[in-house]
């Protein structure tokens, strides 16, 4: 018996099984890449691949303009068909996520964006995504997105003054923590983006009570691959991207990204008889890797990062006369008080992050990650839009010639370790992190108003050592059925000081300083109960964002320091998925406690630079909606999908101090600031042939209040994307891309003051992207 079992050992050992990928005109499928971290293979022009030796483990497969599947060889049939629909697979793995959860049993509402979906509707940069996603918003306060809004939830911008580095929406970049940054994010080499919406902080804690945004890119795979991307488009558009992966040796793979793109923006500057908005944006991202298999059937991975980006931006917004109701998108600024007389919205970071994964054959796993920043933010801008000739025609009274120049630098490092073990029906995991955080910030300008002269020169630091404990526990009750806990303990001790330099009014000199240093420390436990049975599911959790420090010295030392808000929330869905219909229904309610809303207002309107900022707690609200993803497959060749997302929120009065207005402002009950109440994002695709693909995309967003203070609100609005994608063969394909097809004008952030100080105060918006055409190729290998 035992030399029958050597032998059927031997001949196992020499097997060869030969799989065919096709799609659904069972056309073979030339170039699909079929890897995981061991090994890889790539179809040749019948479709076909082999596998010598069989491991039961599981192989995702890809291929641009074809939704990804998931092959085992052992338990897989030998064709494989492929589908062109852009919807995910309830199949694919949440990354922002403990356990690395599918997406059918992600109890929090997820929309993904998968490669095959970025491409086939041409979305180049976080922008794109953010704008089609539901219930989902942005600010406009900087050159790209960096400050996020769900369900309602999120900071809107983050000038001198208004806080520290702490956020309601994480922001992440494969292992990097970019919250609050959220610039150096190219599409290119994207495996995924995903938003996660509710509160994440039993898993994330820091940043994380509104949502999470993690894009996710491709990892070096065990194969050679080579990707080019050249693009022309509106606004002088020029964009080139490539990516090199390369195995070096057994075990040892090398994937190199990096992407360029310049453009001269849309806003033309008539004082400078130049465009004043351009961006010129560098990325890179090098990535080494090493998985071993060991006989025993254990599992080593590493992954070793960096990333790189070179932002250098302009920053041009604003206009005294609105763009005329954003009919022409001219402005007047004078930008002579700043370095280089340019305007400038830069970021340059650099990243690099260690992980390692050892996982064994009895489901023990041990997961380790460190990563480390150290990121400079640089934002210039002329303060009051103008010049002293355009001054004299639109403006009473004498020129005020004011700027802004402020600098940000970040530097932090964090650690997560984390054990995860299956036994029967149970999985559980424990981990601990840790992260030291570094922020200075220095503004020059008019940056407080104080009786007799201002604060011309502010320079700030944070000093955060922040740690926690977490563990989950998920229980199978039987298929598709489980419960999950999680709890998390986190611990901030932040540390702030400032110096500053006081100017005097009327000699323009400085005449004095002062310094401050403020301590805190505070605690916070997080969790979430859920439950799945079949495509039914409901949790209840909460979450929590720390508090900090108001940085403006003149305020009363009661009004210095804001607490943390902390949520409590339940959510209710239902997910089906099957070949022709996807559909996913979330309901959820947040009660929020000590809400942080940002104040911006004017002490002295008769004084353009009194403008000043805080942060107020108050003492409760609401968000309360619905969430809605669906697609349903029309024909082989047709598909239609809607998506909506309906939000009402409520937040409580309150009063906030003020320098000069006596007694201190009262402001009413009412919505909260930057919640739409409908985000929809609706379509169709059509495959007429197997070559091309194309996609019409309607987006609709209601109004909303700018502020929390104020009553301005956003222009609601409705926008035309299209999209095309020819393949010309199975290495090149082509994309022509309309975005704001009918060239709709309207506002994505605002300003409510008066500019000169002798006029009552107006409302200005800063313009979204106009109409935008696109046209790239790209080759791959």
């Amino acid at each position: 018996m035992k030399y029958f079992f050597y032998l059927a050992l031997f001949f196992a050992t020499l097997y060869t099984k030969t799989f065919k990928i096709v799609d659904e005109f069972n056309d073979p499928i030339e170039n699909a890449q079929v890897f995981n971290n061991i090994n890889g293979f790539v179809t040749d022009k019948d479709g076909l691949f082999f596998v010598e030796s069989i491991y039961c483990s599981e192989y995702r497969v890809s291929h641009i303009g074809f939704q990804e599947s998931i092959f085992n060889p052992c338990i897989s049939e030998s064709t494989i068909t492929l589908t062109n629909l852009s919807i995910p697979s309830s199949e694919v793995k949440v990354s922002a996520s403990l356990a690395k959860t599918r997406l059918k049993d992600n109890l929090s509402n997820t929309e993904i964006f998968t490669s095959t979906s970025v491409v086939q509707s041409d979305k180049v940069n976080l922008e794109d995504i953010l704008i089609s996603s539901t219930n989902v918003n942005f600010s406009g306060v900087s050159s790209r997105p960096r400050y996020f809004q769900i369900r309602g939830i999120g900071e809107y911008e983050q000038y001198a003054s208004q806080g520290g580095p702490t956020y309601y929406v994480a922001t992440f970049i494969d292992n990097f923590n970019y919250s609050g940054l959220g610039m150096p994010a190219s599409l290119f080499d994207v495996d995924q983006v995903e938003i996660i919406k509710g509160s994440q902080s039993y898993c994330f804690g820091q940043n994380a009570l509104g949502g999470l945004v993690k894009i996710k890119s491709n990892k070096p795979k065990p194969f050679r691959e080579i990707k080019f991307k050249a693009g022309i488009g509106s606004f002088d558009k020029r964009t080139m991207s490539l990516v090199y992966n390369q195995p070096l040796l057994d075990g040892i793979n090398l994937r190199i990204g990096t992407s360029k793109h310049t453009d001269r923006g849309f806003i033309f500057n008539d004082f400078i008889d130049d465009y004043s908005n351009k961006r010129d944006e560098l990325t890179s991202n090098v990535q080494i890797s090493y998985s071993k298999h060991f006989s025993s059937d254990n599992h080593v991975y590493l992954l070793l990062s960096s990333l790189q980006s070179d932002f250098d931006n302009n920053y041009d917004r604003w206009s005294y006369s609105n763009f005329d109701n954003m009919k022409d998108l001219t402005t007047h600024s004078n930008f002579e008080e700043l370095p280089n007389n340019e305007s400038k919205d830069a970021l340059i970071s650099r990243s690099k992050s260690l992980e390692m994964i050892y996982s064994t054959n009895d489901d023990l796993r041990i997961s380790a990650v460190y990563s480390a920043n150290d990121i400079d933010l640089n934002h210039y801008y002329d303060a009051d839009w103008s010049n002293p000739s355009q001054w004299s025609e639109d403006h009473q009274g004498d020129y005020y010639d004011f700027f802004q120049q402020e600098d940000r630098n970040r530097n932090d490092k964090s650690l997560d370790i984390n054990i995860s073990k299956k036994y029967q029906s149970n999985e559980f995991i424990v981990g601990a992190f840790s992260r030291t955080l570094e922020e200075k910030d220095s503004a020059l300008g008019f940056v407080f108003w104080t009786n007799g002269g201002w604060v011309s020169s502010f320079t700030s630091s944070y000093s955060i050592d922040y740690s926690s404990i977490y563990c989950q526990h998920k229980y199978k009750l039987e298929e598709d059925a489980f419960t999950i806990f999680n709890i998390r303990s986190d611990h901030y001790s932040n540390v702030y000081k400032n110096y500053l330099e006081k100017s005097n009014s009327t000699t323009y000199e400085v005449d004095g300083s002062s310094t401050d240093i403020l301590p805190s420390t505070e605690n916070f436990i997080s969790s979430r109960l859920g439950f799945k049975l079949k495509n039914f599911h409901l949790a209840f959790s909460t979450g929590h964002k720390a508090g900090g420090f108001n940085q403006n010295p003149f305020l009363e030392t009661v009004s210095r320091q804001y607490k943390g808000e902390t949520s409590s929330a339940v959510e209710a869905g239902y997910k089906l998925n099957n070949k022709n219909l996807f559909f996913d229904f979330n309901l959820f309610y947040i009660k929020r406690k000590n809400l942080q809303v940002d104040i911006a207002d004017q002490a002295d309107p008769s004084n353009p630079v009194t403008f000043y900022f805080y942060t107020a707690n108050i003492e409760s609200g609401y968000n309360v909606g619905i969430d809605i993803g669906s697609s349903y497959r029309l024909s082989d060749r047709l598909s239609t999908f809607f998506n909506c997302g309906l939000l009402s929120t409520h937040r409580d009065g309150f009063s906030y101090p003020s320098p000069v207005i006596d007694p201190d402002p009262i402001v009413s009950s009412r919505e909260q600031a930057r919640a739409p109440k409908y985000t929809v994002s609706s379509g169709i695709e059509f495959r007429p042939t197997t070559k091309i693909f194309t996609r019409l995309e309607i987006i609709a967003k209601d109004s909303y209040y700018y502020f929390n203070n104020s009553n301005q609100k956003s222009s609601s609005y409705i926008i035309a994307n299209l999209s095309a994608m020819y393949k010309i063969s199975s290495h090149i394909h082509v994309n022509i891309s309309i975005k704001n097809a009918t060239d709709r004008r309207y506002g994505i952030h605002g300003f409510y003051f008066s500019v000169s100080g002798y006029e009552s105060r107006k409302f200005h918006e800063s313009p979204a992207n106009p109409r935008d055409f696109s046209l790239s190729l790209t080759y791959s290998l």
